[in-house]
């Protein structure tokens, strides 16, 4: 008995020393060989519902490309002051919702195009604040909700949302937030949280933290993950769709998942103007274009055949093509593919030109 138990200790310890050669292994692999984006993302719990940036953080961001700062205030805002909602003397708010993109993933703060957008209107005499109310992962959905609970508290003059074609279509349907039954756009779930209450707990582990910011296996994994999970969630809606799972009056004329997901989307966004027109707050949409190749992009914003209403919508893709001649990157291609400073300053002249041009402060 005690020889079977000798034995069966062995073999078990055999298979932890495996793992554990296989786990080091693989990451000496990435590491030297095919480098893996270090790119964590602090998001937890808010009171309404939603995701939000987990509030004093501190950390970096690193890749092939860059290895940038990334600071949250005490209201998880990507900013290095405080911010009270109580608006200061003479001075002009934008309040932007956004995902990554809007947060500035894979720039430092002061490289961002929402920086570069403040330059510009500081040089112009136009004294700004930004709050940026950006959440990775964030879709429209959860950002009209982020808008009602927190971006209308700080007055705006501006509210700019960062569109972003490449997630926010699937994003919609997929955070099940809102629906449409109709015609009319109605509160579905109250809360959208996925894989929060994991990351909560993990956050809780020693060096658990240390581990996310240096491992490149932990990573790709993570990566790996959310990728099929984000699958599995979207079959599911589609299914919800196709069959008018709990959308019992679903509209007769939606004929599948894409339909759905730009009619929903632009429910959302006139929700959006509504919001602003309540606070008297002008509401801009910046359409972050997708890239065909690496000098070449195209805009996925769902505003034809749909009369589409917004007035206001601002593109850089023009400016984006001239640039080509220069043959400098706009797009990170060895990371989760976001904007180079180069983009971010050429965005920031579109978003402040069209501001003062529009008159819109």
């Amino acid at each position: 008995m005690k020889l079977q138990k000798v034995i069966t200790e062995s073999v078990w310890f055999k298979i932890i020393i495996c793992i554990l050669y296989s786990i080091f292994a693989f990451e000496i692999l990435f590491r030297y060989i095919s480098p893996v984006p270090i790119i964590p993302r602090y998001v937890t719990g808010t009171s309404f519902g939603i995701r939000g940036n987990m509030p004093n953080m501190n950390y970096w961001h690193k890749s092939a490309d860059f290895k940038i700062n990334i600071r949250t205030n005490l209201k998880g805002i990507r900013a290095d002051e405080e911010i009270t909602y109580l608006k200061p003397r003479g001075v002009k708010r934008i309040v932007v919702l956004g995902d990554s993109f809007g947060m500035g993933y894979e720039v430092n703060l002061e490289d961002s195009f929402l920086e570069r957008m403040k330059e510009y209107l500081l040089k112009s005499g136009k004294k700004v604040q930004i709050v940026n109310l950006s959440v990775s992962g964030h879709g429209n959905a959860e950002q009209l909700i982020m808008l009602k609970n927190e971006g209308v508290k700080y007055l705006p003059d501006i509210v700019l949302l960062c569109w972003h074609g490449g997630t926010d279509l699937d994003d919609n349907p997929r955070s099940n937030l809102y629906i449409l039954e109709n015609g009319i756009l109605k509160r579905n779930a109250e809360t959208y949280l996925p894989g929060i209450k994991i990351s909560d707990r993990l956050y809780k582990i020693p060096l658990f933290i240390p581990i996310s910011e240096n491992s490149h296996i932990y990573n790709w994994a993570r990566d790996e993950a959310g990728r099929k999970i984000k699958i599995l969630f979207s079959e599911f809606r589609n299914l919800q769709t196709k069959f008018a799972v709990k959308r019992p009056k679903a509209e007769s004329n939606i004929k599948n998942r894409d339909d759905y997901s730009e009619k929903l989307t632009i429910a959302l966004l006139k929700k959006m103007e509504e919001e602003c027109k309540k606070i008297h707050s002008k509401f801009v949409v910046f359409d972050i274009p997708n890239q065909k190749e690496r000098f070449k992009f195209y805009s996925v914003f769902p505003k034809k055949n749909n009369n589409f209403p917004i007035e206001h919508i601002v593109s850089p893709i023009q400016i984006f093509h001239k640039n080509i001649v220069k043959r400098e990157l706009l797009i990170n291609e060895r990371s989760h593919f976001h904007f180079t400073p180069k983009a971010c300053r050429l965005a920031g002249q579109v978003l402040s030109e069209y501001i003062i041009n529009n008159n819109l402060l």
